[in-house]
């Protein structure tokens, strides 16, 4: 399951929303922003934040196996979990901010972030598990339960269920996104529109055509990865070569997510919403809208975004 799954910058909570483009907002009985129903390309409230988090504190990343189980990161080692109806949000373990999670299950999350911080849950309890290095580590990705890839200052920090062992990619820069299709073919992307290949059990550099930072990456297949970034970038990667590509994105572009070769989803500045369904861009955008920085949609067919101002959305 692709994500780019995480935000760069560390976001205030003010609430906890669902945004219904079509359809309503189901059953849940949510209002609207001023306490009426909710109704198409409204805001609905879904449930206050939890309890231990005070509108001080910070969202930077989420991640969900299902949409009753999903994780957000945060400052100071904030972790809380949505199980479909509520909030929980456990006595954090370390201080560190975090700032990128993944799970595969609802016993196997992983939350990593400043100065080498990370934590992985077993369905009971987070307890701290780490690379052992001082880099800020912005983002996780990982194919199955011993196959973890973590961006660092110019490497990636792999897990292979016992050990860590970092990876030089052969840029003196931040790795600020990672994907992997297997434990044998992986991404990572950064600053300067680089984006280096895991391919043959070594790393090799591969020109995107954009010279402007990436910021987040997401595939359906080895053969089908998007990567976005400053100035509206995207680009696409066929298997043979990265093309950048035209989708009439009105902003700055932040986040993707590819859950299909024709469903493919990216947000952004200002509300931005764009999807692709195999042929054509549409835009989705919320007039209005809050800026979007993070983005996945579940198994059940549900779109999660992030927003910079803490809330988080449901599509």
């Amino acid at each position: 399951m692709p994500l780019t799954h995480h935000v760069r910058r560390l976001v205030p909570i003010a609430s906890v929303v669902a945004l219904a483009l079509a359809g309503g907002c189901g059953g849940d009985g949510a209002a609207g922003p001023g306490g009426g129903s909710c109704t198409t390309a409204s805001f609905c409230v879904v449930t206050p934040a939890p309890t231990p988090i005070t509108p001080g504190d910070t969202f930077s990343a989420f991640f969900g196996t299902s949409d009753a189980d999903i994780w957000a990161a945060g400052k100071q080692g904030l972790l809380a979990h949505w199980d479909g109806h509520a909030w929980t949000a456990p006595t954090p373990v370390i201080n560190n901010n975090m700032l990128g999670v993944w799970g595969r299950a609802s016993n196997d999350f992983w939350a990593v972030g400043e100065h080498g911080g990370g934590l992985h849950y077993d369905g009971q309890s987070w307890t701290p598990n780490n690379p052992g290095v001082a880099d800020n580590l912005p983002c996780i990705w990982g194919t199955g339960a011993n196959d973890l890839w973590v961006g660092a200052l110019a490497a990636v920090e792999r897990w292979d269920g016992a050990t860590w062992m970092r990876s030089g990619i052969g840029t003196a820069n931040p790795v600020l996104g990672v994907w992997a299709a297997s434990p044998g073919e992986g991404w990572a992307i950064g600053g300067g529109g680089f984006a280096r290949h895991f391919v043959g059990g070594s790393w090799e550099s591969t020109s995107t055509g954009v010279a402007v930072g990436l910021y987040g990456i997401s595939g359906s297949a080895a053969n089908d990865v998007w990567a976005v970034g400053a100035q509206s970038t995207v680009v696409h990667w066929d298997g043979t070569a990265w093309t950048p590509v035209t989708t009439g994105a009105p902003r700055e572009t932040q986040a993707v997510w590819a859950a299909a070769a024709n469903d493919v989803w990216i947000v952004g500045l200002a509300g931005l919403v764009m999807h692709w369904d195999g042929q054509t861009w549409s835009d989705l955008s919320i007039a209005g809208g809050p800026d979007l920085g993070a983005v996945w949609r579940s198994p059940q067919g549900s779109l999660w975004a992030l927003a910079l101002d803490g809330r988080l959305l449901r599509h």
